[in-house]
């Protein structure tokens, strides 16, 4: 049995069914939504770069420490590396993390909000039991970057996923698995139909992005986005 398990949702009735099924489950799954299901889940950083690992990793090194002088010429914050990697991830510098929340509503929202939606987009749900039980921390492992100052994650109750493996996207990783035996890894694809009406929904809910993100251009950007629900 493959790793990987990929079911579409095609109906708001299957969704909510989703929703229902899986929050009694809370503690076991964390969630990542993606605008385009034809995206794999590959960091940001190494999206736009190539290379083995260890040429990612130096390119991000280097890439990283321009961003870490700048930082503390204007800030005195006793930040970790991983701390601040993930500040900075979180206000648009390219990484090498993988945002996941274990909130499935923040992860619907990021799976909902591009603009230019296509056809359909993709919300993951990953077994965070079977993840220790089964991958080792030399391959993919969640990162300690939690800090007052990092509202964004905080916000979205984020964790960070870090790829060590030789691989570049989780999918490929895991494909490899064959050992694994149990889906580790589901990947609903949600077709655009059945996200119409979600915005708007999750407003109602109090996730948007003035609630997830910090900073007046957000909460301009919700009410902007507002009008399209309206």
């Amino acid at each position: 049995m493959s790793a990987i398990e990929i079911i579409p949702i095609r109906s708001e009735q299957s969704l909510s069914k989703f929703f229902r099924d899986d929050l009694g489950n809370k503690d076991e799954f964390l969630y990542r939504g993606q605008s385009n299901s034809d995206w794999e889940l590959i960091a940001s950083f190494d999206r736009n770069t190539n290379g083995n690992l260890v040429s990612r990793q130096e390119s991000f090194d280097v890439f990283f420490e321009g961003f870490r002088r700048r930082y503390m010429m204007r800030y005195s914050d006793e930040l970790s590396k991983d701390q601040l990697v993930s500040l900075a991830q979180h206000y648009g510098l390219l990484t090498r993390l993988l945002d996941w929340t274990d909130k499935p509503y923040i992860a619907l929202f990021f799976a909902c909000t591009s603009p230019t939606a296509p056809r359909s987009s993709a919300l993951y749900r990953l077994n965070r039991s079977l993840m220790t039980e089964k991958i080792s921390d030399t391959d993919f492992s969640f990162v300690n970057a939690a800090t007052s100052a990092n509202i964004r994650l905080n916000n979205q109750f984020g964790f960070l996923l870090r790829n060590t493996s030789n691989f570049e996207s989780f999918e490929k990783y895991l494909e490899s698995r064959n050992d694994i035996g149990v889906p580790l890894l589901t990947k609903y694809i949600l077709s655009r139909n059945t996200t119409n009406n979600v915005k708007k929904n999750l407003n109602q809910m109090g996730i948007n992005y003035s609630s997830l993100f910090d900073g007046l251009e957000y909460l301009t950007k919700e009410l902007n986005a507002s009008l399209a629900m309206e």
